[in-house]
């Protein structure tokens, strides 16, 4: 898939079968995996601790992880000092579910605090009071061993036909019945205290170049990047459909309209820095790789600078755009600026133009009074 880009990156690259392999060889043991956990202490992907006391998780906005931020936000937005005090560090969806109050059962509660078959039990006795019903009760008949929840982190036993407690059960069934083994590890995936780099909506070399991305950031360890925007970035790739970030150009990836609000500034940031590593892999830096481009990468050469291209593609002549191309690397090394440079290359390209309304088609002819 191929979307039509900029006049610097387009139609540049034909990505080369070697990429894979050197993807392979690039990307480490530890940035390989499909779901990667974030060590709270990485200074790249991790952070400081949520200030909310016997929380594990990360403190991501105002010195609070993201789920006590949103309780934060849902009870009124009250002074952050008084939230932090008073906040349970048990998030919703995550708090220990308890068992049958039936002593002996461990089967999870329908109604009550009481299992399915205890609670229908109940109701068939007219609802007596609860504390000296439970006296006189037997645990729950079983037919054999109840086996566990197959939630690692879920204390309770499996109900029915299913491997999950009765409230894993029902998520089980509105998640559509997946997997159970892939249920479970998107259970695990949301522990608290425990981020995560997921690559499992991507697959093949693509996912490979996400992860030899996250790599080069956790490497570089000059920003901060929360998981969350590595899951944008992720996402995006994933609704992409394309088969490589060399598919389409830097300016592709800033107008994708899943990059392009406010809250994916990170995320498109770490698309384009994803294509220019991937390519860098591929094709390497210096004079050798960009002097026969039509557009020269001033960062592949070592220049960083406003002016990140010098385009030679709008010159239709051979003879002329080597010129203008040599002339560009002498300017540049001789101290130029990139503006001086790319503008010298624009005056260039025009005087391309006016030849070719001109009829003129040989340097030979290109005399004073014809400039």
């Amino acid at each position: 898939m191929r979307r039509p880009g900029d006049a610097a990156d387009a139609g540049q690259y034909r990505v080369p079968a070697g990429l894979l392999e050197k993807l392979m060889s690039a990307v480490r043991l530890e940035f390989r995996g499909e779901v990667i956990p974030v060590d709270p202490a990485d200074p790249v992907f991790g952070g400081p601790p949520c200030q909310v006391d016997g929380c594990t998780r990360t403190a991501r906005v105002r010195g609070i992880c993201l789920g006590h931020y949103h309780r934060w936000k849902h009870e009124g937005c009250p002074p952050v000092g008084d939230f932090i005090a008073a906040a349970d560090p048990d998030l919703r969806g995550h708090r220990a579910l308890q068992p049958c109050d039936v002593p002996g059962c461990g089967y999870g509660r329908r109604g009550e605090g009481l299992c399915t078959i205890h609670h229908t039990a109940w109701l068939q006795a007219g609802r007596p009071t609860l504390p000296a019903w439970l006296d006189v009760l037997p645990p729950r008949p079983a037919g054999g061993p109840a086996a566990p929840c197959l939630v690692s982190y879920c204390g309770l036993l499996a109900e029915g036909e299913t491997p999950f407690c009765l409230s894993h059960g029902a998520r089980w069934r509105r998640a559509g019945k997946p997997d159970p083994g892939e249920f479970t590890a998107a259970c695990d995936d949301h522990l608290p205290g425990c981020e995560r780099l997921d690559f499992r909506r991507l697959s093949g070399q693509l996912r490979l170049e996400a992860q030899y991305a996250v790599q080069r950031r956790r490497d570089e360890a000059r920003l901060r990047t929360p998981p969350r925007h590595v899951s944008q970035f992720i996402g995006a790739l994933a609704r992409s459909g394309v088969s490589s970030v060399l598919d389409w150009t830097e300016q592709d990836w800033r107008k994708f309209p899943p990059l392009t609000g406010s809250s994916a500034s990170q995320a498109r940031a770490l698309a384009v820095q994803a294509r220019r590593e991937v390519e860098t892999l591929c094709y390497g830096t210096g004079w050798d790789v960009e002097y026969p481009r039509d557009a020269w990468r001033l960062r592949n050469l070592g220049i960083s600078a406003p002016h990140a291209h010098v385009c030679f593609g709008g010159i239709s002549q051979d003879w002329l755009r080597e010129l203008a191309k040599r002339n560009a690397r002498w300017q540049l090394a001789g101290g130029l600026s990139s503006g001086e440079v790319t503008g010298s290359a624009r005056a260039v390209t025009r005087l391309g133009t006016f030849l070719d309304s001109a009829g003129i088609t040989s340097p030979a002819v290109v005399s004073r009074e014809v400039l």
